[in-house]
């Protein structure tokens, strides 16, 4: 979550000190971490020096406008191994990268089983998790994102969350997404914003579609 403050933060002051100093602000992103490359006039921005006050207030309170980049909002793009894809929602999804055993150490045996027929590609299978209280049933679920060559197709990859309670675990959900979003508890929200958006509700027993 760092690296998106960060980020919002970087074009915030980048917008300011172009807009103060008369010149032009290039913000490229490379890098899985995101890292932030300026490209500025540096002889405008040398004749009229931004005071600090001005970045300060753009920082409190200023409005930026962040132009995200161009596409069809409709598409989900080919599997990525990247994560950072999968959005945010109320509930905090702080997906990390996993290892492909974890399928196994919750014994999602077809889905191992799926990945495991071709050689080669449980190697080029990543599995990003997230931990969350996102449905009202006991204790914390955990959602694995699995991303490989036979674990995503036109819509996204394969999505599963894990309740556990009283030491056993069992699948809450099984599904295709590129991105998820918990806006509250007991609502997950597939691919949100695009033709293949789904809305799934926990009932008290697993997720359904609505």
């Amino acid at each position: 979550m760092a690296a998106l403050k960060n980020r919002s933060v970087a074009i915030i002051v980048a917008a300011a000190l172009a807009a103060a100093g008369g010149g032009a602000a290039l913000i490229t992103f490379n890098g899985a971490e995101g890292d932030a490359q300026f490209a500025q006039n540096d002889q405008n921005t040398a004749d009229n020096p931004v005071p600090e006050e001005s970045i300060d207030a753009s920082l409190d309170g200023g409005d930026a406008d962040i132009i995200p980049a161009g596409g069809d909002n409709n598409a989900v793009d080919e599997f990525s191994t990247d994560e950072s894809k999968i959005d945010k929602g109320d509930i905090t999804l702080d997906f990390s990268l996993g290892a492909f055993n974890d399928l196994k150490d919750v014994q999602l045996s077809d889905l191992v089983k799926k990945v495991e027929r071709v050689p080669g590609v449980p190697e080029e299978t990543k599995v990003w998790v997230a931990t969350a209280d996102i449905a009202s049933a006991p204790g914390i679920e955990t959602l694995y994102h699995v991303k490989g060559p036979l674990t995503c197709g036109s819509i996204g990859c394969d999505l599963i969350v894990i309740g556990e309670s009283g030491g056993s675990r069992r699948i809450l959900l099984e599904t295709v997404g590129e991105r998820v979003d918990a806006p509250e508890i007991d609502t997950l929200i597939i691919n949100q914003g695009t033709s293949s958006e789904s809305v799934w509700v926990f009932d008290g027993d697993k997720f359904v579609k609505t």
